[in-house]
């Protein structure tokens, strides 16, 4: 929990070191989360963040540390000139999608220059009309064509080892790419739904989205959390939220321990819980009934 109290960009200076130490499952997920989903000028300052901390800067570190054509695709994040605004019309979307099903999902993964052409140098908006204009061409999302170029490459047995992996990567990273842009709030809650699930569940990644998320950015993923649930047939439910009626007799401290007419007596009743480890329905299933389609969220 120390780590609450660095700013979001030292929270991800220090994620990403730990990344670029191991570089293995996971981790490669982490370092594309975090260039995929940040904008050029908060890498920067997430760099200014890793010198001070290691004494090497962030781009030397990518550069030393992971294979060299991903690498390239990251560098080319870190330094891109994306701007905000919309820089095409419909009409060029419409040529761009057809680009990208000319060439086939597959050169954008291997050749930087393609990669940079639409997924760097474009603005947010511009791949959002780019997205659209593809699925109206080919009646496919432009994340699926790339789940499929993924699922297609971890398939070739005549590529090399090592060349199946770097493309792995970078497919991934332009899905992420695609993902943060067109619905980040899918995007995050799916990392959270991720985070929370298993007996421990990933503390690192639910940490992560916390801190360097807004406040703006979290109620947009809660809500998106929420119809996630709908969607399945459940319903979240906090492991701290006991209903109204426990939470009712927990803060007058009757009905719990002692029968509710005894706060009409002076007698003193000693409080449920001991003031930091808190009541909770994952620990006691009595404190308050839960639907059968209820998912706890543990903490």
């Amino acid at each position: 929990m120390i780590n609450m109290f660095d700013s979001p960009y030292e929270y991800d200076a220090r994620e990403l070191k730990k990344a670029l130490s191991t570089v293995l499952g996971d981790e490669d997920d982490n370092i594309i989360e975090i260039f995929a989903s940040r904008p050029k000028d908060y890498l920067n300052v997430v760099d200014i963040a890793y010198k001070k901390f290691y004494g090497i800067s962030l781009k030397e570190e990518i550069q030393n540390q992971l294979p060299k054509q991903f690498a390239e695709f990251l560098l080319l994040l870190m330094d891109s000139d994306r701007p905000d605004e919309q820089t095409i019309s419909g009409d060029d979307a419409y040529e761009m999608a057809q680009e990208l099903i000319n060439n086939g999902t597959k050169a954008y993964a291997t050749d930087a220059e393609l990669f940079k052409k639409i997924f760097v140098e474009k603005s947010r908006i511009d791949l959002i009309l780019v997205s659209r204009a593809y699925f109206e061409l080919c009646e496919k999302y432009l994340y699926d064509a790339f789940e499929e170029e993924n699922v297609l490459a971890k398939s070739l047995f005549n590529e090399e080892e090592e060349e199946k992996k770097l493309k792995n990567k970078n497919i991934k990273l332009i899905k992420a790419l695609i993902f943060t842009v067109i619905t980040p709030a899918e995007f995050f809650s799916k990392k959270l739904i991720s985070a929370l699930r298993g007996i421990n569940g990933d503390i690192n990644t639910l940490l992560r989205v916390l801190i360097t998320r807004t406040e703006i950015d979290i109620d947009a993923i809660n809500e998106y959390y929420i119809k996630e649930a709908k969607r399945n047939g459940n319903v979240f439910v906090n492991e701290f939220d006991l209903g109204y009626k426990t939470n009712f007799k927990m803060f007058f401290n009757i009905g719990i321990k002692t029968p509710w007419w005894l706060m009409l007596l002076p007698v003193k009743v000693p409080p449920y819980g001991d003031g930091i480890n808190f009541p909770s329905v994952a620990d006691n299933v009595q404190l308050r009934e839960l639907p059968s389609n209820a998912v706890l969220v543990k903490h």
